[in-house]
């Protein structure tokens, strides 16, 4: 494998250059120029072995400009380091960067090397089992929708951590350990939470034989919880969607700085379409926090404490004629 890896690098190296932008001023040619430098770099160090100063090279590189070629070589680079699925992810880009570019080499190289991987990254398969049903679940911390959750994940090897919580059931938490081409399949299992026990009723005060009847303790409303919970999650939601924003603007920044004028290429209109998209979505998740949160905190400070009552039936004051008395408290 060590030869092959070796091998492919110098067939780059020689076939094509990496294409960069034409520089426009003085400092971009100066980055322009650095840029190669460090792709150069970072092919020597790949036929060293040295993937991880390799990776950290390509990735200076690729803020510069990213090229089919820098894009390979990233994920050749994470391929070799046990980061099987994101250098899956960067062989897929880079195959359909090469073939709108027309690079034929990188193109046929990337096929090469991601029928081979993709046999290679294991398949770990998550599914619900008692009490689990509307768990929220992670892998390796990051949260999980719906949609991922039964199918087949493509995960790297090596160890992963699986947590699922419920309310009302002890959280459920594991680890385990996947090799290269291997399926796992897990079943998350939520234990419930045991209620606990009421305290016995004292026993009677008195023999007289009074009868006390005692009206139950009213519930809490948990109207004002309900709704100041909701407002929480939605500012959540909102911090998420303005942190896609940011990256969103962050990725044109990157791809239009290069070209005159600012002009941005025909690919970074998706992105600039999702940070639209994202804007939107952090206005109406902020603004309805925010009133969720509001309305919570009115009805928490406005509902009115429910005060227990308890009336019982004692006998007539000595010396008094045949009768008896009631008594309340409130």
């Amino acid at each position: 494998m060590r030869s092959i890896a070796v091998g492919l690098c110098l067939a780059l190296a020689t076939a094509a250059p990496p294409a960069f932008a034409a520089p426009e001023s003085k400092q971009t040619t100066k980055e322009i120029d650095r840029a190669r430098a460090q792709f150069q770099q970072g092919l020597a160090l790949e036929t060293a072995g040295d993937w991880a100063g390799a990776l950290a090279l390509f990735q200076q590189v690729a803020l510069v400009r990213l090229t089919p070629q820098v894009r390979f070589h990233i994920g050749l680079c994470e391929e070799h380091l046990g980061q099987l699925a994101a250098a899956l992810g960067d062989y897929e880009l880079a195959a359909h960067e090469a073939d709108e570019a027309k690079v034929a080499e990188v193109s046929a190289q990337v096929a090469s090397r991601r029928d081979d991987l993709r046999a290679r990254i294991p398949q770990l398969t998550l599914a619900r089992g008692p009490g689990a049903e509307y768990a929220s679940v992670s892998l390796d911390g990051v949260s999980l929708g719906a949609s991922s959750i039964g199918p087949k994940l493509p995960v790297d090897p090596g160890p992963h951590r699986i947590e699922a919580i419920a309310s009302g059931f002890k959280p459920f938490r594991a680890t385990i350990d996947i090799s290269e081409k291997e399926a796992k399949r897990i079943e998350i299992t939520l234990e419930r939470i045991p209620t606990p026990a009421q305290a016995p009723e004292p026993a009677g005060s008195s023999g007289s034989g009074a009868n006390d009847q005692v009206e139950p303790e009213a519930k809490p409303n948990l109207l004002p919880f309900v709704v100041g919970g909701a407002g929480v999650a939605s500012l959540g939601a909102g911090v998420v969607f303005l942190l896609l924003r940011q990256n969103a603007i962050n990725t044109l920044d990157r791809e239009c700085t290069l070209l005159p004028g600012r002009v941005c290429p025909a690919s970074s209109q998706s992105t600039f379409d999702q940070g639209k998209t994202y804007n939107l979505l952090a206005d109406i998740t902020l603004g309805v926090g925010v009133a969720a949160v509001g309305a919570g905190a009115v009805l928490y400070f406005t509902q009115k404490p429910k005060t227990a009552t308890a009336t019982f039936v004692a006998p007539g004051a000595p010396g008094a004629a045949l009768g008896a008395s009631v008594v309340g408290a409130f």
